[in-house]
């Protein structure tokens, strides 16, 4: 008899999880409460350039070797575009470009270290020892959890290091606000090491980014819906899960908002941290075993992303990183250039601004936030001075990702914590080692199916 996995969640981790259990011959159902697949990683119709834009700007890096299986699990190599070269941009314009040198890891990025901006010679030798030092700090075959290092700020264990306050706002903040959605100060030792080790410092090619050539709608809404029925999976969606049906101490199944019952030998719960404890309203036995009676201590980070449309391009690179800036990320509308090698920005006037860790911004107060974005762009980049802003639109997700601040892990779930009750968890915010990401998602997807598989 064929055995029936029910996935609770249309997000990245229920996609993967879904087709993983076909692919291995499992009867698969997955259940999502929206009209649309994909989650926090999707796109919304903007009906005055009549186009399709993604909530907020998703990039993967050559590192997530899951994330790179999905996309070649959906067909999409060439749907992806690999940038191989990062483009930074001082706080005076000043541009940057790094990409790996002729030479082995770690030492490919040394040019990236040599050219930083505004350093002393002194700083960068102290950030060239430290990242070593960093390392060597967690052996990879433990996790950040098991060591500790969760639980302590990165920026006291780079001050005990002896990183200057300059070099912590040029360098440091940069990179790991950039990747994490996180304050420097708020950032803990664990996912800071992930991002500097196995970002930068593990391969040749690991920094080398992955973005959308098309929006997130046609790549997750529509491809992924493609992929799951071509593979046999029973797709529901606009259905809510009202509750999950036990029999003793086993679940046997879900029951829908409208009553209806599906029943199944295994449930994948593929929600985001700050819906998962609803699931269990009426299994207070449960909350408690996962969490205590408080349920899941996470705590999230928003992220927002500035939509601006103006009356010409002024960005002639594919990104660009801004040092220590109110703006730390600027993007072009996704491209259908099939020259993944080429270094030139495309968006037809369209750019996409990203604020990482943005709950500081002004809230109701969009005229100020555009104020402040138009300013800062114009201040870096003089291309963007003789151009004139036709429109903007903000969109702040205030749980964009999960606060990477010390302790969170405490909160981060086993996916197979509940394996005797035949309930799995997959969702980036499942303990997988990896900070809030597409990478750690998928990852958690392997991790249950392949846990399901072994039981």
């Amino acid at each position: 008899m064929t055995r029936e996995i029910v996935v609770v969640g249309g997000g990245l981790a229920g996609i993967s999880a879904a087709l993983l259990a076909a692919d291995r011959g499992y009867s698969v159902t997955l259940i999502e409460s929206k009209r649309f697949l994909g989650g926090r990683v999707g796109s919304f119709y903007d009906r005055e350039s009549l186009q399709w834009v993604d909530f907020c700007q998703h990039v993967g890096m050559d590192c997530c070797e899951h994330l790179r299986w999905l996309i070649d699990r959906l067909g999409q190599q060439e749907d992806w575009e690999r940038q191989k070269v990062l483009h930074f941009f001082t706080s005076t314009g000043k541009h940057i470009q790094a990409k790996a040198w002729p030479l082995p890891a770690p030492l490919h990025l040394a040019g990236l270290l040599l050219q930083w901006p505004e350093l002393t010679l002194q700083e960068r030798m102290r950030i060239g020892t430290t990242m070593l030092a960093m390392k060597r700090l967690i052996p990879s075959s433990l996790s950040p959890r098991a060591t500790g290092w969760e639980d302590q700020h990165v920026v006291e264990w780079l001050r005990s290091s002896g990183q200057s306050e300059n070099a912590l706002i040029k360098f440091w903040g940069t990179i790991l606000t950039s990747a994490l959605g996180e304050k420097l100060e708020r950032i803990n030792l664990g996912a800071a090491h992930k991002v500097m080790v196995d970002g930068f410092m593990a391969t040749r090619s690991a920094y080398q980014l992955l973005v959308p050539r098309r929006p997130l709608s046609e790549l997750i809404g529509q491809g992924a819906l493609q992929a799951l029925v071509q593979a046999g999976v029973h797709v529901q969606l606009s259905k809510s899960v009202s509750e999950i049906l036990l029999d003793g101490d086993k679940a046997k199944g879900v029951a829908l908002q409208d009553g209806t019952k599906i029943l199944a030998r295994d449930l994948v719960i593929a929600v985001p941290w700050f819906s998962v404890k609803r699931l269990f309203e009426s299994q207070d036995e449960i909350t408690t075993e996962l969490w205590g009676a408080t349920g899941p201590k996470l705590e999230s980070a928003p992220i927002t992303g500035v939509h601006t449309w103006w009356d010409r391009n002024w960005l002639e690179t594919p990104h660009a990183i801004l040092i220590d800036r109110f703006c730390h990320w600027v993007f072009p509308g996704p491209s259908e250039d099939t020259n993944a090698n080429s270094d030139r920005g495309r968006g037809g006037g369209y750019y996409q601004v990203v604020i990482s860790g943005s709950r500081e911004l002004p809230k109701g107060e969009a005229a100020l936030v555009e104020q402040r974005v138009v300013e800062d762009l114009q201040e870096v980049f003089p291309e963007c001075r003789s151009s004139r802003l036709l429109k903007s639109r903000i969109v702040t997700d205030p749980n964009a990702v999960f606060s990477v601040a010390p302790g969170h892990g405490k909160s981060r779930l086993r996916t197979d914590v509940l394996s005797s009750r035949r309930i799995w968890f997959a969702g980036d915010w499942i303990e997988t080692g990896w900070p809030a990401t597409m990478e750690s998602a998928v990852r958690s997807a392997h991790q249950a199916i392949d846990s399901i598989a072994e039981s």
